[in-house]
């Protein structure tokens, strides 16, 4: 950008001086305009003028992105510090629960495991060979003891432990419920058109008798 035109700049003092000294009357004196190099000198200056006020203007856009990304990351900052600060007690305290549970949770499972195998052996050590006819009562009223003692162990830990049902052998299906009556999802279209023909079979065969019976009526009549 050019500097305004001002007047006064092509006018050399000297001559000026030398103007204004001169009585009224006398013959005025022609200016001298600014010679070539004085014309470069100037636009020089001005190119760098601009160049320099154009250097100001890149470094003001440069801290202004800077203050705007700065005040981004301060902004995501803040959102996330909340964030946390309000997710992660939540966070803390629903893992302690859930690892107090746990911990609980395998305590009683290994003590119904030490029960369990104290029963196992226990039934594991009874040994009939080693009764006889005098020790065979009390014998046998010790093992249904133990028998009856690891029964109840293992229905306990089978009410604790709902897993252990699949260990268990599953009672055989009973007449009225083993059978399963098969979804219409489930059957084919030959099957379904099997059983449409058997539900309007005796429909259209009352139909037909009806219809010969009208024609009767009315060929009589």
């Amino acid at each position: 950008m050019t500097a305004p035109f001002d007047e006064t700049e092509f006018i050399d003092p000297d001559t000026f001086d030398e103007t204004a000294s001169q009585t009224p009357g006398s013959p005025a004196v022609p200016r001298i305009p600014p010679r070539p190099e004085e014309l470069d000198s100037r636009l020089s200056d001005t190119e760098q003028r601009l160049a320099e006020l154009t250097r100001k203007k890149e470094e003001l856009e440069r801290a202004r992105a800077a203050m705007e990304e700065l005040r981004r990351r301060r902004r995501e900052f803040e959102t996330g510090r909340e964030e946390l600060l309000a997710a992660l007690p939540k966070g803390i305290a629903l893992l302690e629960k859930a690892e107090f549970e746990t911990r609980r949770r395998a305590e009683q499972m290994k003590r119904a495991l030490e029960d369990l195998r104290e029963r196992l052996q226990a039934v594991e050590a009874i040994d009939e060979e080693r009764w006889d006819e005098e020790n065979h009562s009390v014998e046998l009223s010790r093992a249904l003891g133990i028998i009856e003692d690891a029964r109840r162990e293992w229905n306990a830990a089978r009410l604790k432990w709902e897993f252990l049902d699949g260990a268990s052998p599953e009672p055989a299906p009973s007449p009225a419920t083993g059978a399963k009556t098969p979804a219409w999802s489930e059957l084919g279209f030959w099957q379904l058109c099997r059983i449409g023909l058997a539900f309007s079979l005796p429909v259209a065969v009352v139909g037909l008798a009806a219809v010969v019976l009208l024609g009767l009526v009315l060929w009589r009549g």
